[in-house]
């Protein structure tokens, strides 16, 4: 025969709704959780299909708007900043293309998968997200993965390095 202490029973029932209690919020964040998920992956869908629509549309009208980058202007470029908290450094030639950390490197293909595009003004011709043939294109896309950047290093059509 097991016995209860005087004042067991209700300590296991307080410690039985404190859990209900517990796991019923947990319950609602987590739908909470999976609804802004499933939000966030929509947005993200509608962003990839625009911006692939877009390019196609411009491509194929031969629209002003969409305008490749500015010619090969033939510079390597090194830039160096935080993804995620931590110190990154990517580098990016005209020969090899684009050699950089995992994650930059996906962060990148993200940015251009979902076809972004830089402008200088509002309304203006905008240059589409390439890590392949231009060298602005390549340097706006990387620049856009990181979270925060601290240099870029560009060199100089004789070669030379230039800081910017």
């Amino acid at each position: 025969m097991t016995t209860v202490p005087h004042g067991g029973t209700t300590d296991v029932r307080r410690r039985w709704r404190a859990t209900r209690h517990a796991a019923e919020a947990l319950c609602a964040r987590s739908l909470d959780l999976q609804t802004a998920a499933r939000s966030a992956t929509a947005r993200a869908e509608a962003l990839r299909t625009s911006g692939q629509a877009r390019r196609s549309l411009a491509r194929s009208a031969g629209s002003g708007h969409l305008s490749p980058a500015p010619a090969r202007w033939g510079s390597d470029f090194t830039v160096e900043g935080l993804v995620d908290g931590e110190v990154v450094r990517a580098r990016w030639t005209v020969a090899g293309g684009l050699a950089a950390p995992d994650e930059l490197v996906r962060r990148a293909e993200i940015v251009v998968a979902l076809g972004e595009t830089f402008s200088v003004e509002e309304g203006g011709d905008e240059v589409l997200a390439e890590l392949d043939g231009h060298s602005m294109a390549a340097l706006l896309t990387v620049v856009r993965a990181f979270t925060a950047v601290r240099s870029i290093r560009m060199a100089t059509r004789a070669g030379g390095p230039a800081r910017g």
